[in-house]
């Protein structure tokens, strides 16, 4: 084609849409520089040529020049101003230089002009992903497939929103129609493998990097991150070694020089852990988790000194970094200051309880009808237990594990209030949680919204020197702490439980640091008041009237119930609605 192009031009000079065709046939051939050429000469021929500022656009735009090309946008746009392509094209650009805003605008007008482009909608997509507005991201890309239902690159995009919102298996299931669509598409190998990762599934990972190297051997992310899942099966060796060859495609690859060192230090080999760390400064001098592990290596050297510098920089620089708050802590008590070490691991746990997902659920909290019960209700508090004083010494055994553990009087401040689920029914008609924890049934349920606790506290829960948590409780055959890090030894400390007590369906409210709380927390706005079943008439009265005398405001909104044999079935309970206070 170029052959034929070069002879009209040379039979005709001033042929516009000579050169311009001929630089369409160099950039497809992806020779950007004779394209650009042509397209000036066409533009210089022919200056009202709305096509060819279009294509000179995509062509700077291919070359990374994102300023030209969309110079030569907005020129093809004021020529004719109904050119969804030219609008599709501007927003890539702005999208290309990180303007996702001004990406979005531009791909909604060339939506609004051409409402069956599925690349518009897989591209606003992809500006809304970039935002993390994935929600928006999923929306656009429901579109481009249905519109396109052959696409492979919207599949693959939207499985990457859905592994951004932590929704692994929707991820997995797209990344895989992506491959059926695309059977060669190394990309979506790699991140289906990110995504079984993600969940623990580090065999099916390292078979999708495999096959992703096998297609993009030059891949140095696909490599890393096999390197990674090697790394959390403890094979450290394999680990290495793709971090070495990660290192080798992508020379200033910061995290790949990190995560070696992490090899390294799991092996013991500390020299050569701190040598990784301080290339992975030199790199991202920003790098707080580097200054981190670093710390940690001079550490283990018994270097304490460096440790605490360390650990000093990698809390300027992300200041809510729990385990090296822990980790000088332990660098403090090994110099014998104790003090600043109890400090630390405060602060430590403190953080680690801000970082954990507060889940916005309502929630029952039976209760027997005693003075604290009734206390709780006029002062509209919540109680915090410790959890040593609960009733099975199995709950929550945390301090007797951390016996001789310098971290011990830190965790030992930590109070929990327990509740169970209110979305299912069960909960409440649960028999066994009457029994338990409302005096035989004599006592009552109150029915918490927790979506509103965090408005409610606002007095404490923002004090610097106290968190809260609050999340459903797990239950497993056999509890076991993970003392890998402040996080994980507070969840598996304080939100796991035995197997026999799942019919509680329990969720805890965790804080941290209370001798820093000069006052029981306020609590939450309360739904409803259930009755038990063998609740004196009297007691439901005064209940209510006490509600009645303190809640004026929420009078109209707080249900009362009772609970009854069910009829017919008279070793089940059902819940009948009573009325209100007259």
């Amino acid at each position: 084609a170029i052959k034929d192009y070069d002879k009209a031009i040379e039979l005709k000079p001033d042929y516009a849409e000579a050169y311009y065709n001929r630089g369409t046939a160099y950039s497809a051939k992806g020779e950007q520089e004779k394209a650009i050429k042509d397209y000036d000469k066409a533009i210089e021929l022919k200056p009202d040529y709305a096509e060819a500022y279009y294509n000179r656009g995509n062509a700077y735009s291919a070359k990374g020049e994102q300023e030209k090309a969309i110079k030569d946008y907005d020129k093809a746009i004021e020529l004719k101003p109904g050119y969804a392509e030219a609008y599709y094209n501007r927003g890539n650009a702005y999208s290309a230089k990180g303007e996702q805003e001004k990406a979005i605008k531009y791909y909604d007008k060339a939506i609004e002009l051409k409402p069956d482009d599925a690349e518009a909608y897989n591209n606003r997509g992809t500006a809304y992903s970039a935002k993390g507005e994935q929600e928006k991201a999923i929306k656009d890309y429901d579109k481009a497939i249905e519109l396109k239902s052959d696409s492979a690159k919207a599949y693959y995009n939207r499985g990457a929103a859905y592994y951004a919102k932590g929704e692994d298996e929707k991820a997995i299931k797209d990344y895989d129609k992506a491959i059926e669509l695309k059977p060669n598409y190394a990309e979506a190998y790699n991140n289906r493998g990110t995504a079984y990762s993600a969940k623990g599934e580090q065999e099916k990972a390292i078979k999708d990097y495999d096959k992703a190297i096998e297609l993009k051997s030059d891949s140095a992310e696909t490599y890393y991150n096999r390197g990674l899942a090697y790394s959390d099966k403890g094979e450290d060796e394999k680990a290495k070694k793709n971090y070495d060859k990660a290192i080798e495609l992508k020379p200033d690859d910061a995290k790949a020089y990190y995560n070696r060192g992490i090899t390294y230090s799991d092996k013991g080999e500390h020299d050569k852990a701190i040598k990784d760390y301080d290339k992975a400064i030199e790199l991202k001098p920003d790098y707080a988790e580097a200054y981190g592990n670093r710390g940690a290596a001079y550490s283990a050297k018994g270097e304490q000194e460096k440790a605490i510098k360390d650990y000093d920089k990698a809390i300027e620089l992300k200041p809510d970094y729990a385990e090296a708050y822990n980790n000088r802590g332990n660098a403090y008590y090994a110099k014998g200051e104790q003090e600043k070490a109890i400090k630390d691991y405060d602060e430590s746990i403190l953080w680690a309880v801000k970082k954990i997902k507060r889940e916005e659920v309502t929630v029952y909290q039976f209760r027997p009808l005693n003075q604290n019960t009734l206390e709780a209700l006029i002062n509209k508090t919540l109680h915090l237990a410790d959890p040593s004083t609960f009733n099975d010494p199995m709950d929550c055994p945390l301090l007797e594990s951390l016996s001789g553990n310098p971290q011990k009087q830190s965790f030992g401040k930590i109070r929990v209030v327990c509740f169970s689920d209110a979305k299912e029914k069960t909960s409440i008609d649960n028999t066994l949680m009457w029994s338990h924890y409302a005096d035989g049934h004599r006592g009552i349920a109150i029915e918490y919204d927790m979506a509103y606790f965090e408005e409610k506290n606002s007095s404490w829960i923002f004090k610097e020197d106290l968190s809260w948590a609050f999340k459903e409780v797990g239950y497993e055959e056999k509890v076991k702490y993970n003392f890998s890090s402040v996080s994980t030894l507070i969840d598996s400390g304080f939100f796991v439980k035995n197997k026999l007590w799942e019919y509680e369906k329990e969720y805890r409210l965790i804080v941290s640091n209370t001798d820093f709380l000069s006052a029981p927390p306020s609590a939450p706005p309360i739904k409803s008041i259930t009755f038990g079943m063998k609740c004196p008439n009297e007691k439901q009265l005064m209940v209510r009237s006490l509600v009645k005398k303190f809640y004026p405001d929420k009078l109209v909104a707080i249900d009362f119930y009772c609970m009854k044999p069910q009829e017919g079935n008279p070793i089940a309970l059902v819940r009948e609605k009573i009325d209100q206070v007259e």
